[in-house]
Parts: structure tokens; sequence; C-alpha cells
């Protein structure tokens, strides 16, 4: 993932938290300070982690599977 495209997707996941949970901008609550008491990780990472995941099984799959092949064609 792009940077530029995890600092936006990152920044609206707060925005999305501060908005359900009504913390104000008064209330001055740090990013790590929202996601800590929330039990949350950034979503970036979440789908970072599920990219590795999804890569790993395509990986363990039989070579002679279709999709398998399709990540290895050579298109000319």
């Amino acid at each position: 993932m792009e940077m530029e495209h995890e600092v936006k997707l990152d920044r609206t996941e707060l925005s999305m938290i501060r908005w359900m949970w009504t913390f104000t901008s008064k209330e001055r609550k740090k990013s790590a300070e929202l996601r800590e008491l929330l039990g949350l990780e950034p979503v970036s990472s979440v789908m970072k982690k599920g990219g590795f995941r999804w890569f790993g099984h395509m990986e363990r799959k039989d070579d002679t599977d279709w999709i398998k092949c399709c990540t290895v064609m050579e298109v000319e």
C-alpha cells in the first residue's frame, strides 16, 4: 500500500472512531491513546496482514492449481 493512501486510511479511521465514540477535539486524546483505550490496531496494518496471509495461502497451493498457475504465468 502506498504511504499516501495508508496515511489517508488511518486518518479517516481515527475520525470515524472519534465520531462513533463522541471524543471531541477539546478532550485532546492522542491516536495511540484512543487505539489502546478501544483495543484497536490500525486498519492499514490489518490489511497488510491479510495480504501476507493471502500470499502465503497462494504459495502453499498445489503447482497444478489454476490460480497458482496465473501467478507465475508470463504474458507475451
